[in-house]
């Protein structure tokens, strides 16, 4: 994870040492099969929730130079840092679009190198990203992280299943828009286009 996304974050950095894991949820075995699954192209429903939280990150990494996902409905992710407001796009996908979305050739082959991995609890600084961006209350939610080697996956399960999954290795560091009404502008052009 790059040092400097933390560092937009002011009083969110742990002061555990070298990002200690916080204690496991048994939820890692959940998020480890979620991920096979879509890899594998089998049982993908089951291991997700309705609906599926796609955050900014794993669109930014997925999509590499433009932050519209072929999937759900656009929503704008704000977080205040130390006076300024950065903007992120993230996408709910519900229903039967969920089911297209986690079953497209893309996502598979996007998460291959995750199939088969294990799931470990996720550090204190890669829950404080995680908490910084959220805007609902999530304190001792499970949240779990799957790495390939260079990428690392962030996926946070509830008992029906992954609801959010997030690429937090690469994080964008640029907003999608200058100023809020320009970002709700965007988000009310992207989601026009898919009714």
């Amino acid at each position: 994870m790059r040092r400097e996304w933390l560092n937009l974050i002011p009083g969110q950095r742990s002061s555990a040492g070298g990002g200690e894991s916080v204690p496991g949820t048994g939820h890692e075995d959940r998020c480890a099969l979620a991920i096979t699954a879509i890899v594998e192209g089998r049982g993908l429903t089951e291991h997700f929730s309705d609906p599926l939280i796609v955050a900014p990150g794993f669109v930014h990494a997925m999509m590499e130079s433009e932050p519209i996902f072929p999937y759900g409905k656009a929503a704008l992710m704000r977080l205040n840092s130390g006076g300024r407001e950065i903007m992120f796009l993230c996408y709910r996908v519900a229903g039967d679009e969920r089911s297209s979305c986690l079953g497209a050739n893309e996502v598979r082959e996007f998460l291959r190198g995750f199939g088969g991995q294990q799931a470990q609890p996720a550090t204190r600084e890669q829950r404080a990203l995680y908490y910084a961006l959220i805007p609902f209350e999530i304190a001792g939610e499970p949240v779990s992280v799957i790495q390939d080697g260079k990428r690392c996956l962030l996926l946070q399960a509830t008992d029906k299943g992954v609801l959010w999954i997030d690429m937090i290795d690469e994080y964008p560091l640029r907003p999608v828009a200058r100023n809020l009404e320009d970002a709700l502008k965007l988000v009310e052009r992207i989601n026009a286009r898919r009714q």
